[in-house]
């Protein structure tokens, strides 16, 4: 496509190997060269905001709403959100063609997001985009994992190559917040470097745990434990796995450090 390119006005080539017509610029991984040219076009919008992302194979929507309800409600600011469904500037709803757009649309996204006056952006993270560097150069000031079951295997061909896949995105963190009963959560908890705090249902070690469920048809409740707090938490969505999405949301408030009272206020309303 290069002589296509040419002919459409493009000023130069960015690929591995040299073309053989037009100007180029040779890198060895074209794709993350992508990704900083696309921050350093739009004038680098991540580090204008707040950068939150959640991966893991199932849970990212409902999570990502989650943390963007509470974030709004605790901070009484404006959220962006970019994720599977759509794409919001607080209540401005723009379309989503996939869970994590590619760099340039990404960073024009990013880059809208903060001329509205967003102050935080939580983002669905898939595998797809930190196997192909599409959030290269973005430092998130926390990353969320969910859970790993068999998925993607077309792509990552192994459940280790795509548990390696989710992992890269703790690389770009300042702390991570992870499921501790699930078994690819365990092994990033031992193997990830900086501050990492765990939630679970079952473990009494993590640093957050759920208590006394209560499921019902139209809501759940249960009793939101960490060192030396209790709290109960009431939210009007039914399901089992809502008590893990619910957890997450409040174990990545009390890793970034966010006061307790307003987040579950926030988060139950």
């Amino acid at each position: 496509y290069v002589a296509q390119a040419l002919e459409k006005g493009a000023a130069a080539i960015l690929c591995r190997e040299p073309p053989r017509t037009g100007s180029w610029l040779s890198t060895p991984d074209p794709r993350a060269a992508l990704a900083w040219v696309s921050a350093a076009w739009f004038g680098y919008p991540g580090e204008e905001m707040t950068l939150i992302g959640v991966t893991g194979t199932n849970g990212k929507t409902t999570t990502t709403y989650l943390i963007k309800a509470m974030l709004e409600g605790a901070l009484k600011t404006r959220v962006g959100l970019i994720g599977t469904n759509r794409n919001l500037i607080g209540a401005l709803e723009l379309p989503a063609h996939r869970t994590t757009p590619e760099p340039y649309e990404l960073q024009a996204l990013l880059r809208r997001m903060a001329d509205a006056g967003c102050t935080h952006v939580v983002m669905e993270v898939s595998s797809h985009a930190l196997a192909q560097s599409r959030v290269e150069g973005l430092t998130f000031q926390a990353g969320v994992f969910t859970n790993l079951t068999q998925d993607h295997l077309d792509y990552h061909k192994t459940m280790e190559e795509y548990r390696r896949a989710k992992g890269l995105l703790f690389a770009q963190c300042r702390r991570s917040v992870v499921n501790l009963d699930d078994e690819a959560g365990r092994w990033y908890a031992g193997h990830i470097s900086g501050p990492v705090f765990t939630y679970s249902e079952n473990r009494a070690q993590a640093d957050l745990t759920a208590r006394n469920i209560r499921l019902f048809p139209g809501h759940v409740e249960f009793e939101a434990v960490t060192l030396g707090h209790i709290a109960r938490v009431h939210l009007p969505i039914p399901g089992g796995f809502t008590i893990y999405n619910a957890l997450a949301a409040l174990a990545l408030a009390d890793a970034a450090g966010l006061p307790r009272a307003s987040s579950l206020k926030a988060l139950t309303t």
